[in-house]
């Protein structure tokens, strides 16, 4: 049977910019080998999918270099409790900033846009089950941070992490109905 390629509607919408952003536009374009609007375009998603709303939900660039550093100088114990009771509902209330619910959907979405915008290479892989193959290269704290920091939000939505296999470079997990994550333990 043969599959449906549906691409979303596009608009022509014509813009005035400067000629140095112009001649950077092009430049960038040739070195991410896609055409001018084509880079247009994933510069306004990204900016209307997650930069529009760093300010309002306290986001701040650091380099992984420091954050490894500060993790680094952590027990388990502490990485673990900030997780659970700093980063988990913090991060539950980007979700409910940018999708005004919290959804598997929602915590998906925004899990790969914060990956994505933190610059870590990773795969979503779509099975049946939901799995990520995260290259973080953070040290072996940050696997327990983010681990303790979705989980709890997974399991609000009946939703568990488990399948987890991680080294200081990489991080695996499958995402299962909590129902089928009771039976397999």
């Amino acid at each position: 049977m043969p599959v449906e390629n549906k691409q979303e509607r596009t608009s022509v919408f014509s813009i005035r910019i400067k000629d140095s952003v112009k001649e950077k536009l092009e430049a960038e374009s040739k070195i991410q080998k896609v055409n001018s609007c084509t880079l247009i375009n994933q510069i306004i998603v990204k900016y209307l999918d997650w930069d529009r709303f760093g300010k309002d939900i306290g986001s701040v660039c650091v380099t992984k270099k420091y954050l490894r550093a500060i993790l680094s100088d952590q027990d388990k114990t502490q990485v673990i409790h900030i997780a659970k009771f700093v980063s988990a509902p913090s991060f539950k209330d980007i979700i409910l900033f940018m999708h005004n619910k919290v959804t598997y959907q929602s915590i998906l979405t925004t899990i790969k846009d914060w990956l994505e915008r933190s610059h870590f290479q990773f795969r979503f892989v779509d099975d049946g089950t939901d799995s990520f193959i995260i290259q973080h290269e953070m040290g072996d704290k940050w696997p327990l941070h983010f681990l303790n920091m979705i989980t709890p939000l997974f399991v609000e939505v009946a939703y568990d992490v488990n399948e987890i296999d991680f080294n200081e470079t990489n991080l695996c997990f499958k995402i299962v109905k909590l129902e089928i994550a009771n039976l397999q333990k």
